[in-house]
């Protein structure tokens, strides 16, 4: 079958500082693009591999990128010319990838789709995700010892040293070997620093310390949110580095991951309420907005009657009027702005703190990859707001809904209605319900259902019958009774059958023996 295969490539290292007589483009001039030390943009430069398996070629492929929120790029929708088929070389398509002072950085996966139509006619897709490297997202710095927000993670393997476990960190270009060294010199701790600054202007960092004795790793930093990142990739690490070990060594246990403290809801709340304040904080922004800009038609509408009259009556200060609501106008328009910065941090943070918890609940109650995906579909990590139906609303509906299906402990709390999908006042009922799920997630239940192996089921062995059992009764004679079996009917069948044959050899003497008597 003819088809586009689409793969990339993604380095572990950022692109080298450029010559002197590099010509940047309008993207690396841009005030939010990060610079390094080396007072150059931190960017990493990505390879996509488009290769057609047909005998011709396509055309006009276009190739879309989906980028995490402190990701830029110079475009996102890119125009192949030409794809060669027949085994030929594939399609390399560069893509030089930024580091933003947006957001917190909530992911490191970017994913990419190619649309392109076939000789037939026939509109087809490709896709593909690869994941960015760490070092675009945050940089090493000396041992930070902030741990207002803090959690340990256990594992079943001894402690790893974090030095080999993060050596792509070291071997960025612009850190010179003096500078890795002294950041090298604590084996048992490691700070990262993002790129982003934190909500006061201050450093966002975060420290992994490692114990000594067994495999414990603890991760800290002055931000609930900016630990997510950093775990996860820590996770990741582990994986990889004891999945390699394991299968050379023949492990007889997987590498895990558990986590045994009380989950951090209460802070988790705490930034569910700001975003949700947010969210109405623009909403009157906008009400308020709106009610101006009609107030401003209004009044330029009788401005124009006026205007147009041959004998306009006395302004009676119109003009005076609508030049205070016009400069109410762009009042109320730079707080609408502002608002909506604000309440675009605030889905940034509480999207890294829904990932985190949702990290810390697989590893609290033990989930597997099936009951995570689906917690994860219903928890919605990724917040996205819209004037129709923002987050809260929408995970109070699909808490609600695990609570009647997969989670419900009765049949009555099947048959509870489902609410209305609207902006709430407050996160009671919110906070009520994900408190509830996570406590039958403790008491055991899961989302999905155990898969049962089925064994093929073994014959019981015949039980050996007394003879007086298995003499037929008078009963079983004259009613034919099916519980005697094949072995005795066939015995009474081949008796029956010898007296018949006696008979007729007798010629009816039987007959004449009757008589006698």
């Amino acid at each position: 079958r003819d088809r586009l295969a689409l793969r990339a490539q993604a380095p572990a290292l950022l692109d080298p500082p450029p010559d002197e007589g590099y010509d940047a483009d309008e993207l690396a001039e841009d005030p939010e693009i990060v610079r390094g030390p080396d007072g150059a943009p931190v960017s990493v430069t990505a390879r996509l591999f488009l290769s057609y398996s047909g005998q011709s070629h396509l055309n006009n492929v276009t190739v879309n990128l989906s980028l995490p929120s402190f990701v830029k790029c110079r475009e996102t929708s890119i125009k192949v010319g030409q794809v060669r088929g027949a085994g030929g070389t594939p399609a390399i398509v560069p893509v030089v990838l930024y580091a933003a002072r947006a957001a917190v950085p909530a992911s490191l996966e970017v994913r990419a789709s190619a649309a392109y139509t076939t000789e037939t006619g026939e509109p087809r897709t490709a896709h593909c995700a690869f994941r960015l490297p760490l070092a675009l997202a945050a940089r090493l710095t000396p041992a930070v010892k902030t741990n207002t927000y803090k959690f340990t993670l256990d594992t079943n393997r001894p402690p790893c040293q974090l030095v080999p476990l993060f050596e792509d960190m070291f071997s960025q270009p612009g850190l010179g070997e003096d500078a890795a060294q002294r950041l090298a010199g604590s084996a048992n701790a490691l700070s990262f620093q993002y790129w982003v600054a934190g909500e006061d202007g201050a450093p966002l960092d975060v420290t992994v310390l490692v114990s000594k004795a067994a495999g414990r790793y603890r991760i800290q930093s002055a931000s609930l949110a900016a630990l997510w990142l950093v775990s996860d990739d820590l996770v990741r690490r582990l994986a990889a580095f004891y999945g390699v070990r394991d299968d050379s060594e023949q492990s007889e246990k997987p590498f895990a991951v558990e986590y045994t403290e009380p989950l951090p809801l209460q802070d988790f709340y705490t930034m569910i309420d700001h975003h949700l304040e947010c969210r109405h904080t623009l909403l009157a922004k906008n009400s308020s907005l709106n009610d101006c800009a009609h107030q401003f038609r209004i009044i330029e509408k009788r401005l124009l009657v006026r205007f147009k009259d041959r004998n306009p009556a006395p302004l009676a200060a119109l003009d005076v009027l609508m030049e205070e609501t016009y400069k109410r106008l762009l009042e109320l328009a730079g707080e609408v702005e502002a608002a909506q910065a604000a309440l675009r941090r605030a889905a940034n943070r509480l999207s890294c703190t829904a990932r985190l918890i949702l990290m810390l609940v697989r590893y609290r109650f033990g989930l597997d990859d099936t009951n995570f995906n689906i917690l994860s579909a219903n928890f919605c990590p990724e917040v996205v707001d819209n004037p129709e139906q923002g987050w809260e609303e929408l995970v109070d509906a699909a808490m609600t809904y695990l609570l009647r299906t997969a989670l419900a402990k009765t049949q009555k709390e099947t048959a509870l209605l489902q609410p209305s999908v609207a902006m709430p006042a407050d996160t009671a009922k919110l906070r009520k319900h994900i408190s509830i799920v996570c406590d039958r997630l403790n008491k055991g239940h899961r989302l999905a259902a155990p898969v049962k192996k089925q064994t093929p089921k073994q014959k019981a062995p015949p039980t050996k019958k007394s003879p007086a059992e298995e003499r037929p009764t008078e009963e079983d004679r004259d009613r034919g009774d099916s519980s005697v079996d094949g072995s005795q009917m066939d015995h009474a069948i081949g008796s029956i059958a010898e007296e018949d044959e006696d008979k007729d050899s007798s010629g009816g003497g039987s007959g004449r023996g009757e008589g006698k008597r």
